[in-house]
């Protein structure tokens, strides 16, 4: 306690002796009244008209920690090249900000921010479309506590994003509350470089970030006549090794989706040369269990260390604001979770339709979650820190008085949102109790697929018989003709 105290009264004196004698704008006045409770303060020097998604354009970061985490100094200053970064997000008034660190000579610069890791490359995420500002920050940490990589890396095994809540200002005025992140990258998880001999490159590490909603995000089929020479290939772009877009860099994801266009008994057999079982899993019950309705495998990284040594690839999840109730564009919704989030991946559609081995591996990893790491209690608890957190700091208050109603609505007591959506949350956990007590397709509840569904289906369809089973097949909230379509392709499946 007592090192806390010298260390905000040693911030109070630098503070003092760094600003102005007249000082006036927003960033200056948060610095001068730091308090223990304050969130880091973060001012970015930059010319906002010339700011783009595709061009770096030269800054500068100015941050106020109270901790001290970056460099031991309460302020700390970086020259810092700046992009907007996002896809429709870039459409809000606020947007998120890429930001890499660079030295005097305009060479990146690793820097420890607030404590995360060592790296050149940040995320400055504006949470714009999520009314509680912390939904992302919120998924991030259960994932980080419930999966990792299936190797040692320098990171203890991590397989998500750290971050710290901040506040931003532009030029010393204000911008709002943002989260600072660090990114899903080769370092972090510990991808081998490409290897140059020569004119000859080897590519051992690999990963791809799905970006889109496409036959080969659905693992289901990809144009085999787009050109392997550039760095985006059917809805995927090529994260590592970036610099070597080839035939060599994407034909594993072109074997990993002609896998999956094996009949299901064959790929049951075969799944495992191209995914670890326990990391489909997770990732599975992680999207089932909060909801997160943009993230099949759009909004994912594939990554695998080192290609000539172990084809296998792991699911990396990304951008998980459209959870918890909310749509992809912020509107409340408070609709149960699907399957038909996950139905529309082949790879899913069919290991747990087909595989029973597979799907009691699901179930058990949903039992054993959701009395530990998914219980109503830990979220709960994790939303509820965040809230006394951003409400204690007075962020909340100035956040709200910016950007209210844009895009989307903040309510002024946050711990009522934390309320609605972990009641929302309760009544899921129950729906998703029984949802998995059956198998898709299985209409008459005897934890098959077969002809005998095509019947029950019927029944209920012609003389509205009750099923035993769930007769919404294609998962879309509604029992009709599409659901007799949704079944026959089941069993044409197997």
């Amino acid at each position: 306690m007592m090192k806390a105290v010298c260390r905000l009264l040693l911030a109070t004196v630098i503070v003092s002796s760094w600003l102005p004698a007249n000082a006036e704008n927003d960033f200056e006045r948060a610095c001068s009244t730091l308090t223990g409770e304050s969130l880091p303060q973060v001012n970015l020097t930059l010319d906002e008209s010339r700011m783009t998604k595709e061009t770096y354009i030269d800054g500068h970061i100015d941050i106020a920690d109270p901790l001290a985490r970056t460099t031991g100094e309460v302020l700390c200053s970086f020259d810092c090249r700046l992009h907007w970064r996002g896809a429709t997000s870039l459409l809000y008034d606020k947007k998120s900000i890429a930001v890499k660190v660079v030295d005097e000579d305009g060479e990146e610069l690793n820097v420890n921010m607030l404590g995360i890791r060592k790296k050149e490359n940040w995320i400055l995420d504006a949470m714009a479309i999520d009314g509680a500002r912390m939904r992302n920050r919120v998924l991030f940490d259960l994932w980080n506590e419930m999966s990792g990589t299936p190797w040692q890396t320098d990171y203890g095994q991590r397989n998500g994003t750290l971050g710290h809540f901040v506040e931003v200002y532009f030029n010393g005025d204000y911008h709002g509350l943002y989260c600072l992140t660090d990114k899903i990258d080769r370092k972090l998880l510990g991808l081998k470089k490409a290897k140059e001999n020569g004119d000859e490159v080897t590519v051992r590490g690999l990963q791809y970030k799905c970006v889109s909603h496409s036959k080969a995000c659905y693992l289901s089929d990809y144009d085999a006549t787009a050109s392997v020479d550039a760095t985006t290939w059917n809805g995927y772009e090529l994260k590592v090794p970036e610099d070597y877009p080839s035939l060599a860099t994407w034909q594993p994801l072109m074997d990993i989706i002609d896998t999956c266009k094996l009949r299901a008994s064959r790929l049951g057999e075969c799944y495992e040369e191209f995914f670890y079982r326990e990391n489909l899993v997770d990732y599975m019950v992680f999207v089932l269990a909060f909801r997160i309705t943009d993230n099949s495998l759009k909004n994912t990284y594939l990554s695998t260390p080192d290609i000539t040594q172990n084809k296998r690839f792991i699911i990396t999840p990304w951008d998980l604001d459209a959870s918890l109730g909310n749509s992809w564009q912020g509107v409340w919704q408070g609709e149960m979770t699907s399957m038909k989030f996950l139905s529309v991946v082949q790879l899913y559609n069919k290991l747990y339709n087909y595989n029973p081995d597979f799907r009691q591996a699901f179930k058990a990893r949903w039992c054993e979650l959701r009395h530990t790491i998914f219980s109503c209690q830990n979220l709960k608890l994790k939303m509820s820190k965040y809230a006394d957190m951003l409400k204690a700091s007075g962020a909340w208050e100035r956040e709200r008085a910016k950007w209210n109603n844009n895009p989307v609505p903040m309510l002024e007591d946050l711990h009522g949102e934390v309320d609605r959506v972990c009641g929302w949350y309760d009544l899921n956990m129950e729906y998703m109790n029984e949802l998995l007590k059956t198998p898709w397709g299985d209409v008459n509840g005897d934890e098959v697929v077969s002809g005998a569904d095509v019947t029950a289906l019927y029944s209920v369809l012609l003389d509205g018989a009750t099923p035993a089973g769930d007769a919404d097949v294609n998962g879309d909230g509604f029992v009709n003709g599409a659901d007799v379509t949704a079944l026959y392709n089941l069993l044409l499946e197997q």
